[in-house]
C-alpha cells in the first residue's frame, strides 16, 4: 500500500471531519441556549398540590404607610391540605396554626395564647388569601371560585395574578416562581395602600415536611 493510501485510511478512521465537528458543536450550543418551555397554570398548581405537604423558609417584609421603615420577619412556613403553620422566629417567636375550624395564635414573649373558631367565611387579614391559595392545591376550579385568575410566563418565570372575589382587605395577590419550580415570592397589595412580600425558599416536601410540621404543631400545643 502506498503512503497516500495509508494516510487516507488513517484520516478515515480518525473520525468526522472538522466541518462535521463544528456542526455537532453548533447543534449542542443551540440546544443549550434554547429557552426552557414556558410553564402553564395547571403545571404550577400540580407542583403545589396541597395533598403533598411543603416546608418553606420565609422572609416577610411589610411596607406600611404609617411607618418609615419596612417591618421584617423570618421563619418557617408549612403548607398541607388541612393545615397552614407559620413559625415566626424573628423579630420575636410567634406561632400561627390554622386548621379547618380552629386558629391558634401563640406569642410566648408577651404571654399570649389565643384560640379562635373559624370557618371558610372567616376573614383573617393578610392570611386568608394565602390560605385559600395554598389550599386550592391542584384544583383549578376551586382556585377560580375564590379568585379572578390571570396567568403568564415571561423571562423564565411564571406569574399568577389573583384578585379575591369575596370582600377582603387584600386587593390583589401575585405569586411568582422560576419555570419548572414552585413559588418563591408572594406579594399582597392591600386596599389601604400597604403591601406585604413573602420570599420563599423550599426546604422539604412530602413525608419529611409532614414530620417537621407535626413536631412544630405539637410544640405549639404544649406551650403554656
Amino acid at each position: 500500500m502506498t503512503a497516500a493510501g495509508v494516510t487516507a485510511r488513517t484520516r478515515h478512521r480518525a473520525g468526522p471531519s472538522g466541518g462535521g465537528v463544528r456542526c455537532l458543536l453548533a447543534l449542542l450550543l443551540a440546544l443549550l441556549a434554547a429557552p426552557a418551555p414556558a410553564d402553564t397554570l395547571d403545571a404550577v398548581l400540580a407542583r403545589m398540590a396541597a395533598g403533598q405537604p411543603h416546608h418553606y423558609r420565609y422572609r416577610e417584609v411589610r411596607y406600611l404607610q404609617l411607618l418609615e421603615d419596612a417591618w421584617e420577619a423570618r421563619g418557617d412556613l408549612f403548607v398541607a391540605a388541612r393545615r397552614l403553620l407559620i413559625v415566626q422566629r424573628t423579630p420575636r417567636p410567634v406561632l400561627i396554626r390554622i386548621d379547618p375550624a380552629r386558629l391558634l395564635y401563640l406569642d410566648p414573649d408577651n404571654g399570649v395564647r389565643r384560640v379562635q373558631v373559624i370557618d371558610d367565611a372567616t376573614e383573617l387579614p393578610g392570611i386568608t388569601p394565602l390560605l385559600r391559595f395554598f389550599r386550592a392545591g391542584h384544583d383549578r376550579e376551586r382556585l377560580q371560585r375564590h379568585f379572578e385568575v390571570r396567568f403568564g410566563d415571561r423571562d423564565g418565570r411564571w406569574r399568577l395574578h389573583l384578585r379575591p372575589r369575596a370582600a377582603s382587605a387584600v386587593r390583589d395577590m401575585e405569586v411568582t416562581g422560576p419555570d419548572g419550580a414552585g413559588p418563591d415570592r408572594i406579594r399582597l397589595q392591600f386596599n389601604d395602600g400597604d403591601h406585604t412580600e413573602w420570599f420563599l425558599t423550599a426546604l422539604s416536601h412530602g413525608a419529611r415536611a409532614e414530620r417537621e410540621m407535626q413536631a412544630m404543631a405539637e410544640a405549639g400545643n404544649a406551650a403554656p
